[in-house]
């Protein structure tokens, strides 16, 4: 099981979890790109989690993110 995620993904959940606050759970507030663009967690679907105090769940990210590329190294 993969246990790390790139720091590109990790850089995309952070500017989302900054937008929970004004978000919430409305979904027209969000627009949900992330999950369909990017295949990682939006706004309002981390909402709950954080309020719950839960760990961000790595089957919620998409394989794409949590593969080694040696070309991002330098990023």
């Amino acid at each position: 099981m993969e246990r790390n995620v790139s720091w590109k993904a990790v850089k995309r959940l952070v500017a989302e979890v900054a937008r929970v606050e004004h978000v919430g759970t409305d979904k027209s507030k969000c627009g949900c790109l992330n999950r369909t663009t990017f295949g990682l967690p939006y706004a309002c679907e981390l909402t709950k989690t954080i309020n719950e105090g839960k760990p961000i769940c790595l089957d919620d990210i998409h394989t794409q993110w949590k593969r080694l590329s040696l070309n991002d190294a330098d990023n």
